[in-house]
């Protein structure tokens, strides 16, 4: 999970489309997911490249000029490109507005994250006096983003998790503490980091001295495990948890790596040391925790990956499918591991040995970033090759989707306050013209509409006038991308001053207009 913090670098944040796509191909028998190759090649002291595959059931979705990233969560996922977040859910990629319902159009945002979808998703955005503004979605609301005061100041959500029925929040404390807090569920006992153990007064029965350093100020370590980060939280459904990091220390920095575990239901938990890896310093980048008896904390040291594995009495160094550095670990229903290397992607069913997934040719050199499994046979991945960025999912795809630039979305966000359309938009909006503040009154004759669109028919499409809560516009609601276009392009050659543009917008409708 990403960090959700009060003071963050910004970025607008917008809902596209991608490409279309049919249904997931059916994995073969057994696999554990899509064209998951015999791993012969491949046992966990391999470390050759996996190979692209003469036929695979992955496709290109989409390709984007900056990164890709899937934020995954239990029950859904969801993707940013291009400063653009968009579901990932069971039919093709669809870039619909209402997602945004509830966020302040304009205001910079950071980022999604969250534990459980739809009861734990969360946006940051900065107000307009640069203070952390947090939203989180609520479908009881009929699907709106909300603001939510769950931080106080000079706070870091470091990450969040689901444990048991509870979604949990390790929170970052200015202090150099860390505390648990519960974003949903049904709440009860939460887990308690191990506190640090302090020196004891020098001499028999003395008391300890009082400090001159204000409370605010004392930056000692309050808790075993640094709150400063990476502070990984994973938890299991029967209500286990785990959380991976590095030792605190008073003077700051990075003490030795550690991992904490908690039985189901108790507040107080056991830290241990980490399995030390076999040369140079661990970087840590996430905890998957399986079950009880089946967790998992991976990462880097000198270029090659290091994974560590809980079987329920003792930590234990596991090797890796691959030589190379490792981006990410997820699981797949059934227990079986999906993870994404520098030269590919493996699986490992549980108890089983890893297995290379056959990937596409094309893009040539394509390395994986990210993963997200919605079930067995559906998997999407997104990574780089050859300087640009890509998605792929396990389905037969047509045509992937050009993305936009981050640049591009940005400067429509900026200047119109609405949503770039990509063309796999569910609610195209051609915006013509603009006739005024809200209390202008509307007139009865459009002779720019009447110019523009005589002798001109559009199956499906709806002329309309906007109310936006400033200023009054006539647009048109379209059936579909193309009669968006072609609706802008025939008004803009009526109308050669006018600058007509095409958006993802559901408009507030004040009035229906009559087509000439």
């Amino acid at each position: 999970m990403h960090k959700i913090g009060l003071l963050v670098s910004v970025a607008a944040l917008l809902l596209p489309a991608c490409g279309k796509s049919s249904d997931p191909a059916p994995a073969p028998s057994g696999a554990a997911v899509p064209a998951a190759a015999s791993a012969a090649a491949h046992a966990p002291t391999a470390s050759a490249a996996a190979a692209p595959a003469e036929t695979s059931a992955y496709s290109i979705v989409l390709e984007a000029p900056g990164e890709i990233m899937i934020t995954a969560m239990k029950g859904g996922a969801f993707l940013a490109v291009s400063s653009l977040y968009l579901p990932l859910g069971e039919g093709p990629l669809v870039q619909d507005p209402a997602f945004m319902k509830g966020l302040k159009k304009g205001e910079p945002s950071f980022g999604l994250d969250g534990a459980e979808w739809p009861k734990s998703a969360w946006i940051l955005a900065v107000d307009e006096e640069g203070k952390g503004k947090l939203y989180k979605w609520f479908d009881s609301l009929g699907g709106r983003w909300e603001p939510q005061p769950i931080l106080r100041e000079g706070e870091i959500v470091q990450s969040q998790n689901v444990i048991g029925e509870n979604v949990v929040a390790a929170i970052q404390m200015p202090s150099n503490d860390i505390r648990m807090a519960l974003l949903g569920g049904k709440g009860g006992v939460l887990p308690a980091p191990a506190a640090a153990k302090k020196a004891a007064p020098a001499g028999e029965g003395a008391e300890e001295a009082p400090s001159d350093t204000p409370p605010e100020n004392d930056k000692s370590c309050k808790v075993k495990m640094s709150p400063d980060g990476p502070y990984l939280l994973a938890g299991t459904p029967t209500g286990e948890a785990f959380a991976a990091g590095y030792e605190c220390q008073d003077g700051g920095g990075k003490g030795a790596p550690m991992v904490e575990r908690w039985e189901a239901k108790k507040v107080r938990g056991t830290v241990e040391p980490l399995p030390a890896p076999a040369t140079g310093s661990l970087a840590l980048i996430g905890v998957v925790a399986v079950s009880a008896t089946d967790a998992w904390v991976y990462g880097n040291t000198d270029g090659t990956s290091y994974l560590a594995h809980w079987d329920g009495k003792a930590w234990a160094l596991e090797k890796a499918p691959s030589g190379k550095k490792i981006n990410h670990l997820t699981t797949i229903e059934g227990g079986a591991l999906l993870g994404s290397f520098e030269d590919g992607l493996y699986t490992k069913k549980s108890g089983g040995a890893w297995e290379a997934v056959a990937l596409p040719k094309k893009p040539e050199g394509f390395e994986p970033e990210t993963a997200y499994a919605r079930t067995a046979t559906d998997v999407w991945v997104a990574g780089k090759a050859g300087g640009k960025r890509y998605l792929l999912r396990s389905a037969k795809v047509d045509k992937p989707v050009v993305m936009p630039s981050e640049k591009e979305v940005q400067a429509t966000l900026t200047s119109n306050f609405r949503y770039a359309a990509t063309p796999l938009c569910a609610k195209p909006y051609a915006h013509l013209f603009s006739i005024g503040p809200s209390a202008t009154p509307i007139p009865k004759e459009f002779p720019a509409i009447k110019k523009s669109f005589e002798g001109k028919k559009f199956d499906g499409a709806k002329l309309v006038v906007e109310d936006d809560g400033r200023s009054l516009f006539v647009g048109a609601k379209a059936a579909n991308i193309e009669q968006a276009e072609a609706i802008v392009k025939a008004f803009a050659e009526a109308n050669p001053k006018t600058t007509p543009r095409v958006f993802c917008h559901e408009p507030q409708v004040k009035k229906d207009v009559d087509w000439p």
